[in-house]
C-alpha cells in the first residue's frame, strides 16, 4: 500500500475517532414514600399488583414527576420480596420477569414511555403465563 493511502487512512481513522463524544448523564434525586411489602406475601398477589403498577407506566413518564420513580420502587420492592419464590418454581420466567423489569428500569431512566408500555405488556404475559401454569 502506498504511503499516501497509508497517511490518508490514518487521518480518516483518527478524524472518525476523535468525533465520538463523551455523554454525561446528570441524575436528579427524588423523595418517594416507602411501602412495606410483607415477605410471605403471595405470587398470585403480588405479581397481578406488579401488572397493575406497570400498566400505564408509559402515560406517567410522559406527565413527568416522581410518580414513575415511585411506581417503579414499589415494583422493585414486591419483587425483592417473592422474586425468589418464583426462582423455585419456574427458573426460566424468573429471569423472563428479571428482563421486562430491567427494560422498565431502562424505560423510566432514559423517559422512553414507549419501552415502558412494551415492558408492561410482555410483563403482563409472563405473569398470565405463570399463574396459568401454577393457579395455586
Amino acid at each position: 500500500m502506498p504511503s499516501r493511502v497509508r497517511i490518508l487512512l490514518l487521518v480518516l481513522l483518527t478524524a472518525g475517532l476523535s468525533a465520538c463524544g463523551s455523554t454525561t448523564i446528570e441524575a436528579t434525586a427524588t423523595t418517594v414514600a416507602a411501602q412495606s411489602v410483607e415477605l410471605g406475601a403471595e405470587l398470585t398477589d403480588v405479581l397481578p399488583e406488579m401488572v397493575a403498577l406497570a400498566t400505564g407506566l408509559g402515560d406517567r413518564i410522559v406527565d413527568g414527576g416522581p410518580a414513575d420513580d415511585a411506581d417503579l420502587l414499589r415494583i422493585r420492592d414486591l419483587w425483592a420480596a417473592t422474586g425468589g419464590a418464583m426462582n423455585d418454581i419456574d427458573p426460566p420466567l424468573f429471569r423472563e420477569i428479571e428482563h421486562q423489569l430491567e427494560l422498565l428500569d431502562t424505560a423510566v431512566d432514559r423517559k422512553r414511555p414507549a419501552d415502558a408500555d412494551k415492558a408492561a405488556r410482555n410483563l403482563s404475559i409472563v405473569v398470565t403465563t405463570f399463574l396459568e401454569r401454577y393457579p395455586d
